[in-house]
């Protein structure tokens, strides 16, 4: 199966299939749009052309869009609607796009950036469905030779250290995924799926969006702002039966007090991933809803994405884990020596699966230090317990070494979030004469003051080494698109 036959074989579905603010869309007409805009795009495009880019916020044109895509067998290149003009000309250059889908509110910004761009590209404005080609004279964009075998979209690593990176990803890595998370939590047509995160997001893109195109569910399409209680408000009137965050909107809602006072009686589902959270934090917000299954998952967007999944039993007597692998999704730790480790030994944590990707767009150098015989070194550090739950402890890049000692930034932040006037941290490392490296730390708190409390709090949970040799007051913490610390330091 290809990814554009999920659509497909819904042709003929007169349900409702999307719904953003006011205007819903069933699977057919759906089908309909994507294929007539497909063939608009086959039209304008010659064959050399591969890879379209789409500018366009969650919305129901980018779902057909999408779709549209696939169907006139072009690659999906999606861009963060927030980018800036440099980060979209890298995108445009890189990706070699020579098609960009987007509408009235960044047209003018997307021809102010490529007005001084060497090369044509054709814009395509969703909301007025005009082509345009505004600037003349231009060389078309050169193509490399490189081969992308049944690539069907270039996701944006969602990594918080290094460069981005475009994951490859194939109909086999896309659909195997989506059906062991059809598995995994037994979703079904009768599924109503709230979409908050972007789309462009792995997670957001297989998981959520491309899953239950699969069932022939209901996708609902929420662009709102972030409060708990329109939110609440939105999957209580829609019938929600699943929902995705991330750890700050955890925290969002743990602070608002009419959050206690929601009843949600279709809500089967709560996953959530993404990023660190305080086990206290964590118990408080399942205990805020103890009629809802709280799930906890873990993956990356070079496995398509998903890897682990906390099933809602365990969601007390395995707090802290990240689950077990979900189907056809095959987990190792190794050590130092690339040798297997036993349970509850830290190493570095290794996937073998279908979803692996295809490689990173014109990296192969990157590729083959990541994907060795099959199996995805993700860089993340964790261990099994005896009865095989796997606990992330954090990033090898993240690793500080002070004074000789191994220490994980992660394992800091989240013991600092333990406290109960932090309501985020970020741990980097610096410099240090005697020591070689030192853990520093930038903190958001709740009441813009850190006392002797707080320094106690730290000494009292954190060995001599691990206690930040400096505090930083800040008003925020930079992120991602997708909630994890931009680590910048």
């Amino acid at each position: 199966m290809e990814v554009r036959d999920l659509l497909t074989r819904q042709r003929n579905n007169n349900k409702i299939a999307l719904k953003c603010n006011d205007e819903c869309v069933t699977y057919s007409q759906w089908f309909t749009l994507s294929q007539k805009l497909s063939e608009r795009f086959r039209k304008r495009l010659n064959q050399t052309s591969k890879n379209i880019g789409i500018l366009l916020p969650n919305s129901i044109d980018y779902c057909v869009t999408y779709f549209a895509i696939l169907f006139s067998n072009r690659v999906i290149v999606p861009i963060s609607y927030d980018s800036t003009s440099e980060e979209l000309l890298k995108v445009v250059e890189f990706c070699e796009i020579d098609l960009l889908v987007t509408d009235a509110g960044k047209l003018e910004f997307v021809q102010e950036v490529l007005g001084d761009y060497y090369y044509n590209v054709e814009i395509y404005n969703c909301s007025t469905a005009e082509f345009s080609t505004p600037f003349n004279n231009r060389c078309a964009i050169p193509k490399s030779t490189i081969d992308i075998g049944d690539t069907v979209i270039l996701l944006h690593t969602s990594g918080s250290t290094s460069i981005p990176k475009r994951v490859m990803l194939t109909n086999e890595n896309l659909v195997s995924n989506v059906e062991s998370n059809i598995q995994s939590l037994n979703l079904t047509s009768e599924d109503k799926v709230l979409i908050s995160l972007p789309i462009l997001f792995g997670y957001s893109n297989t998981s959520q969006f491309l899953t239950h195109v699969y069932l022939g569910a209901t996708i609902i399409i929420f662009n709102e702002l972030m409060l708990p209680r329109i939110l609440f408000s939105v999957i209580k009137k829609e019938g929600i039966t699943n929902y995705t965050i991330v750890p700050s909107v955890i925290n969002a809602i743990l602070e608002d007090k009419n959050s206690k006072m929601q009843h949600l009686p279709k809500l089967r589902y709560i996953c959530f991933g993404g990023g660190p959270i305080s086990l206290s934090k964590l118990l408080s917000f399942i205990q805020l809803f103890p009629k809802i299954g709280i799930v906890q998952t873990y993956g990356q967007t070079e496995a398509s994405p998903r890897i682990t999944c906390l099933l809602p039993e365990y969601k007390i007597s395995k707090i802290g884990s990240v689950g077990k692998p979900i189907p056809n999704v095959e987990v190792r730790i190794i050590s130092n020596n690339n040798e297997t480790s036993g349970s509850n030994y830290v190493g570095e944590i290794l996937v073998k699966s279908p979803g692996v990707m295809r490689g990173y767009y014109k990296d192969q150098l990157a590729t083959n230090t990541t994907v060795f015989e099959g199996w995805l070194h993700t860089g993340d550090l964790g261990y099994f317990d005896e009865e095989g739950f796997l606990y992330i402890t954090g990033r090898k890049k993240n690793i500080i070494i002070s004074g000789g000692v191994n220490i994980s930034a992660e394992e800091i932040e989240s013991i600092l979030l333990e406290h109960d006037n932090v309501r985020e941290a970020y741990v980097y490392s610096k410099s240090d004469e005697y020591l070689v490296e030192v853990p520093c730390a930038d903190i958001v708190v709740y009441d813009e003051t850190i006392d002797n409390n707080f320094q106690r709090f730290c000494s009292i949970r954190l060995g001599l080494l691990k206690v930040p040799k400096e505090f930083n007051l800040v008003k925020e913490i930079p992120k991602t698109y997708n909630g994890k610390i931009r680590r910048l330091k």
